[in-house]
């Protein structure tokens, strides 16, 4: 129960220096009044004649009056003197008595009014846990094996509970089958989920659609999921990705000689590409005797790989024009603007 690591003296919070009084393996505390009269908020200082005189007190009672002390240095308790935690004395608290006198422990368990206490282990192992179980769970959802070796609810639940609370926001930047999203979503957490694969339109959003639903797979029960909720969809605006698409779909070398020269005018090739040069290099027979995918590779790589994409700060450019429609940038701002809202309210508080 005594505080360790940063900030673990009585000095640093007064309020969580208090004595516990044991009896017969019974933990309580002093009265409210004699709380008061510990520490002098004005002075700032400690009465530590008053703190003698009542050990010796409880003591003739026959308490053990405990404060938190190590190494002959006055600590704190990770509680505060409080109505509430008076409250949880008798309950939450173990007593461990040895040869070096009496000591304190908070119970590792679960709480209904928080998250809870109990540690979790270094190696996470339950049955549920199996990405069979993933798999299964995916199945029941889609009819088919939709994902190799998806998560199983359950693990991302474990990892939600223990490093969040609700309405944290979650973030996996790599959403794969969805499986984070749909359990942050029924744990009643906010959630950012990013996948560069086109199979997120299929699985992922697919999926945050049936958990809207109310479907009842996965956590569902534990969690008493009853459906609800929304989300919101988007994809980056591309550009040089837009350059990308064309040239994988390019049939033949005449229709790469074709796109080549609109590349140059329209999209962002790296700085050290000579068009020039190049413009002679797809003539050539060495050129057109290169298979078709080695073509396409090569033109690839005259692309700015920075440039795949609109960025918030230049979708007014011209260079831009015709990647997003008003109703795209309005959205955009819009999106934005309250993300921007949030962190500074946040920032506030």
């Amino acid at each position: 129960m005594r505080a360790t690591g940063t900030e673990d003296k009585r000095e640093d919070r007064p309020e969580m220096f208090y004595p516990f009084l044991v009896k017969n393996n019974t933990v309580s505390t002093i009265t409210d009044e004699e709380f008061s009269q510990i520490y002098n908020k004005d002075l700032e200082v400690f009465n530590d004649d008053f703190i003698q005189k009542l050990k010796e007190k409880y003591e003739n009672l026959g308490y053990n009056f405990i404060l938190p002390i190590a190494d002959k240095q006055w600590g704190r308790w990770r509680w505060g003197y409080s109505i509430k935690n008076k409250a949880r004395l008798q309950t939450d608290i173990i007593v461990s008595q040895s040869k070096n006198g009496i000591s304190l422990y908070k119970k590792q368990r679960p709480e209904l009014d928080d998250l809870p206490t109990k540690k979790p282990k270094t190696i996470f192992y339950k049955p549920e846990y199996s990405s069979g179980n993933g798999t299964e769970q995916m199945k029941n959802l889609f009819g088919e094996k939709a994902f190799k070796n998806p998560k199983p609810e359950e693990l991302i639940q474990d990892f939600i509970t223990i490093t969040t609370n609700e309405s944290d926001i979650v973030l996996d930047y790599h959403l794969g089958s969805g499986t984070t999203a749909a359990v942050a979503h029924k744990m009643n957490r906010q959630y950012i989920g990013i996948e560069q694969m086109d199979y997120i339109e299929t699985l992922a959003v697919e999926r945050l659609k049936k958990v809207i639903d109310g479907e009842q797979g996965g956590i569902s029960k534990a969690v008493n999921w009853q459906g609800g909720g929304e989300f919101v969809y988007a994809e980056l605006a591309p550009f040089n990705e837009t350059a990308k698409q064309q040239i994988l779909a390019c049939e033949d070398s005449d229709g790469i000689k074709t796109l080549f020269e609109g590349l140059c005018e329209r999209y962002f090739l790296k700085y050290n590409v000579s068009v020039n040069e190049f413009s002679q290099i797809i003539q050539e027979p060495e050129f057109q005797s290169l298979a078709l995918d080695e073509q396409k590779q090569m033109v690839l790589e005259m692309l700015d790989l920075n440039q795949m994409y609109v960025s918030l700060s230049e979708m007014d450019d011209e260079q831009f024009a015709g990647c997003l429609n008003d109703d795209d940038k309005a959205l955009s701002r819009e999106f934005y603007q309250s993300a921007k809202n949030q962190a500074e309210k946040k920032d506030g508080e």
